[in-house]
């Protein structure tokens, strides 16, 4: 399921289809480590413990080797700088569009009880009389 969203997500904006793409790939090899984990652990072997600090370097990242296994970026990390890429977008989108950034209401505006969008410096509608 979370490899198919991953999938939607990476056509929907070509420019993180490469870092998705390698979310997808790192959650593989996450979901293979719980699997053995929770094998080793069912079994009584502490491998079991390996496995789980591999998948918690595969989630969040780890900055050294450790044990001949390399260094890896993780999961959370790509998908933090993605979401502030992303935001960085839709915030230059808005003030590209002179549509209100951020807020549904400024000093001067009037939302139309959401239903229409509105632009700011909009006179405001005038309640009838």
């Amino acid at each position: 399921m979370a490899s198919r969203s991953l999938a939607e997500a990476s056509r929907a904006n070509p420019a993180d289809a490469a870092q998705l793409a390698a979310v997808n790939r790192s959650l593989a090899v996450y979901a293979a480590r719980v699997a053995s984990a929770r094998s080793n652990n069912a079994q009584g072997y502490q491998a079991a413990t390996g496995y789980l600090r591999q998948a918690s370097d595969q989630l969040r990242g780890s900055t050294q080797q450790s044990q001949g296994v390399p260094a890896v970026t993780g999961m959370l990390p790509t998908l933090n700088t993605l979401i502030t890429a992303n935001t960085q977008r839709v915030d230059d989108a808005y003030s590209a569009s002179g549509w209100a950034p951020g807020s549904w209401w400024q000093p001067g505006c009037s939302p139309c009880s959401g239903s229409v969008p509105f632009r700011c410096g909009s006179p405001a509608p005038r309640a009838a009389t």
